[in-house]
């Protein structure tokens, strides 16, 4: 289908259009001493994609790779393991909330789980970081302490019940722990990592509306870094 619509080639809406493109794509050809079609494909990429590089190489080698399955999830476990290479325990970039509100809407995650899940089992060591650093939080954002005191009890809570009870817990609430806490969570690496595992034991759908949601929530973050 994409063979196709390239092969048309571009039908303008009027005259004056045509010649506005045209004058501008001169120009900047003259300039920089490029062909008419490079400067049209990457105005066109441009266009479409991410303008950051690092967000442009994720969308298009997962989001729209050749392979057509488990688009949406291997983009989002791609940027996650992409954030939290970061050094020094710190994330690359720390506005990925968006993201977390993506998969807490998009997701399936209310499947059991198992303890003898390799997966989980490492994600359960990782989390167990975070929770530590709930609990190390201080009332730095004008918080009640009795509000801080009780997020970071139930984050313990949900570890400890998971650590022997796993077949009782869904990914939601791992979710929901890190979403409540994310002002305190969201410049750490490991925060990331976890984000990744989650995404890799959940389930998405694959249609335009979910990449399209996507892509304009890493267009939208990739413009701050």
């Amino acid at each position: 289908m994409a063979k196709n619509i390239y092969q048309r080639g571009i039908r303008h809406s009027s005259e004056q259009v045509m010649k506005l493109i045209d004058a501008r794509v001169n120009d900047i050809s003259a300039q920089g001493n490029q062909s008419i079609s490079y400067i049209i494909e990457n105005a066109i990429l441009d266009g479409l994609f991410p303008r950051n590089k690092d967000a442009r190489n994720i969308v298009i080698n997962y989001l729209y790779s050749d392979n057509e399955e488990n688009r949406v999830k291997k983009t989002l476990e791609s940027i996650f393991i992409w954030n939290y290479t970061g050094v020094d325990w710190e994330a690359k970039q720390s506005n990925f909330g968006p993201l977390v509100k993506y998969i807490r809407f998009h997701a399936f995650c209310y499947h059991k789980l198992s303890d003898k899940d390799f997966l989980f089992q490492r994600f359960l060591r990782q989390f167990s970081v975070l929770v530590e650093l709930i609990e190390g939080c201080s009332n730095t954002y004008e918080e009640p302490p009795a509000m801080v005191k009780m997020r970071a009890e139930w984050a313990r809570t949900l570890y400890d019940t998971a650590c022997k009870k796993a077949n009782e817990m869904s990914l939601n609430i791992f979710l929901d722990v890190i979403s409540d806490n994310w002002i305190e969570l969201n410049s750490y690496s490991i925060t990331y990592q976890c984000l990744s595992y989650i995404v890799s034991m959940a389930e998405f759908k694959e249609t335009s509306q979910e990449r399209n949601d996507l892509l304009e929530i890493i267009e939208q973050i990739s413009t701050e870094w």
